[in-house]
């Protein structure tokens, strides 16, 4: 950090330099956990994209809908 003059006689004003403004704006930043997904997670999620494009999903989709 350096300082400069302040404005009408205030004294030294404190100006931050541009990696100490970084270096803040990080230090504030929330970093979620990265967390790799097991093996049985992928297995589990491609089961349940595979089946979005099934007929027979889609007919029980409409069939709950009718039921409203």
């Amino acid at each position: 950090m350096s300082t400069t003059g302040g404005f009408g006689g205030e004294g030294p004003v404190v100006v931050p330099t541009p990696r100490a403004i970084e270096e803040t704006i990080d230090d504030r930043r929330e970093r979620p956990e990265v967390e790799d997904a097991s093996p049985s997670e992928v297995a589990e999620e491609a089961a349940v994209v595979a089946h979005l494009e099934d007929p027979e999903v889609d007919a029980a989709i409409e069939r709950l809908r009718a039921a409203d």
